[in-house]
């Protein structure tokens, strides 16, 4: 389930915030109320996918949370600001990837808010996932490449020869090429130790 942390200087601000959030499917919430609380909750529970930052903050460091945040996860931010303080800061923020609430609010803005955020925030943990699986896979390819790189070199091996010989190793030891590669160039780097 949907985790979301609300950061408010105020008790009551809390409560009226996570009674707007009660009906929803968040059904995890965590509170902070400064900069360092929220920086603490954040550091301590990773799944967070929507932090909602009322301001103004007792320390004054909303829009730095704000900002941090935005540049450190993958979840979606809702600033709560007056009206007066949003109109000179919007561009800003929607440059940053923040979504801007004015308030006060009505509880269908606040609701449609949520959804969006919420949304937002799992295609970008999907895209994270989807990036984090290609690098491996990049990572992976290099490495049997380098793999290849070897066998030519000390074996005298054509790249057709090669390649198919990591194959080979792959199919009869039932490892990965990978893991055949990752072998192959751990032995070479002992090979050149011994001399």
């Amino acid at each position: 389930m949907p985790i979301v942390l609300i950061v408010s200087a105020t008790q009551s601000s809390k409560e009226n915030i996570s009674s707007l959030l009660m009906p929803r499917a968040f059904t995890q919430i965590c509170y902070a109320s400064s900069y360092d609380e929220a920086k603490h909750t954040l550091h301590q529970q990773r799944d967070i996918s929507v932090i909602i930052i009322n301001a103004p903050l007792k320390d004054g460091k909303e829009h730095s949370l704000a900002k941090e945040i935005i540049e450190s996860t993958s979840a979606s931010v809702i600033l709560l600001l007056k009206k007066e303080t949003a109109d000179s800061i919007l561009e800003y923020y929607e440059d940053l990837g923040v979504m801007i609430l004015t308030k006060p609010f009505r509880r269908i803005d606040f609701i449609q808010m949520m959804t969006l955020s919420y949304i937002f925030e799992k295609r970008c943990r999907i895209i994270k996932k989807e990036n984090v699986k290609l690098r491996q896979q990049l990572c992976e390819t290099r490495i049997i490449y380098q793999a290849k790189c070897v066998l030519m070199q000390c074996f005298q091996m054509s790249e057709d020869s090669a390649h198919h010989y990591i194959e080979k190793q792959s199919m009869n030891l039932r490892q990965s090429k990978f893991e055949v590669s990752m072998d192959i160039l751990h032995k070479h780097e002992n090979i050149k130790a011994a001399y």
